[in-house]
């Protein structure tokens, strides 16, 4: 069947439709990634909550969906544009296709697509909304969704963080035997909702030197929670609107801020309440948009990109030790380089490409941001240390409370 993309500067692309098989016509903000492999973590990032994604690589989908990959429990991209999909996929993990896999959610698939010159017209022209849709149309159709795409406002404005965050507290129970357990979404009984009784063991698992993660929910990947519970931390996971207070009860040895979608500025109450949490001295963490809510409570700014960073070959430089690492990054806005007070704060990542600012630290709390995500290893585990430096700085501010 027919599928067009249609931008809002007027191009159309005509393509194959694949997966959802639906009349239904879908805008969003059209930005493409440069990863080779990892389509099935992208669809189900809450990052890309309201984009049309586009991937470089000329084939998608090769070695299928499996069950243990997905970042959330659904597919969060509006719909997904390539060059070739593969309908028939192998791996011994395969269970099932990525057609079927958006088709079992609804989401509209397209290729036959020349995803080099989309890639090149985004780059050069920016990061624009569009619609995309399945089924022929006639000339006369497609005029009236070029003016359709024109009109489209897209996500500016909207606090997207509050379509992906969870709306109910959650626990990932500390386990004596974490370093056996591949992963914590797979056992029921580890990941569970916050009862009473939980709330009254806080001290307990306090005093036998169990470190307890709070995380901000903004549209977290669960490849983040996994490496917490990895270190052997317990994971409580907080809606994005919980204040301070609410968080503080849990009695945390540190605090995530997780990624998300969106610009930081929309998040409704977010710098608020990181502002009253900075207060307390205890270690905080942030990653991507989590990075660019801590530097605005901090006093920063953030703009939003041309074309953003997303794909899972960027290299950033540690200034300090005069090293380039890769990274995965999916992000759009960035901290303004000169919005950081240097005698503050100190800058321990940049963009090899662009020189953006993509970590800091604070010189006197035990604060710690970085842009891109330690937990996407694509190199494969290249910055992974950061979650490490975290729990250190877990361990120092436990020693100091007792």
């Amino acid at each position: 069947m027919e599928g067009y993309l249609i931008l809002s500067d007027g191009t159309i692309y005509q393509g194959i439709s694949f997966g959802a098989e639906t009349d239904q016509i879908t805008e969003g903000e059209v930005v493409f990634n440069t990863g080779l492999t990892g389509f099935q973590e992208l669809l189900t990032d809450p990052s890309y909550c309201g984009q049309i994604v586009t991937l470089t690589y000329p084939l998608v989908g090769n070695y299928g969906i499996n069950t243990v990959d997905n970042e959330s429990d659904r597919i969060q991209v509006k719909a997904l544009v390539v060059r070739g999909a593969a309908h028939k996929p192998n791996h011994w993990q395969l269970a099932m296709s990525l057609p079927e896999f958006l088709k079992s959610q609804h989401i509209i698939g397209l290729e036959g697509i020349d995803t080099r010159a989309l890639t090149r017209k985004i780059r050069n022209h920016g990061t624009m909304n569009g619609v995309i849709c399945t089924g022929f149309r006639s000339e006369e159709e497609l005029q009236v969704l070029v003016n359709k795409a024109r009109e489209t406002q897209g996500w500016e404005g909207q606090d997207l963080t509050a379509l992906v965050s969870t709306s109910t507290p959650y626990v990932i129970h500390y386990s004596s035997v974490h370093g056996q357990i591949e992963d914590p979404f797979l056992e029921a009984d580890l990941v569970e909702s916050i009862t009473p009784e939980y709330m009254e063991s806080l001290d307990k698992l306090t005093s036998q030197g169990i470190y307890r993660v709070v995380v901000i929910d903004y549209g977290v990947k669960r490849n983040i929670l996994r490496n917490l519970f990895a270190l052997g931390c317990e994971v409580v996971v907080v809606p994005k609107h919980f204040s301070a207070t609410e968080i503080l009860q849990f009695k945390p040895s540190g605090i995530l801020l997780s990624n998300g979608p969106g610009d930081p500025k929309d998040v409704v109450g977010a710098q608020e309440t990181v502002q009253e949490l900075i207060q307390q001295g205890i270690p905080l963490l942030g990653i991507c948009l989590g990075h660019q809510i801590l530097a605005l409570a901090l006093g920063g700014d953030t703009v939003k990109l041309k074309f953003g960073h997303r794909g899972g070959n960027h290299p950033v430089k540690n200034p300090e030790e005069n090293k380039v690492y890769i990274t995965s990054q999916n992000h759009g806005y960035v901290v303004v380089k000169d919005s950081l007070e240097p005698e503050t704060f100190e800058i321990i990542a940049v963009n090899a490409n662009d020189g953006t600012i993509e970590g800091f630290k604070h010189k006197t709390l035990p604060i710690m941001s970085i842009q891109y995500h330690p937990e996407g290893n694509p190199g494969p585990d290249d910055t992974g240390y950061h979650f490490g430096e975290f729990f250190q700085a877990m361990h120092k501010y436990y020693s100091e409370q007792i």
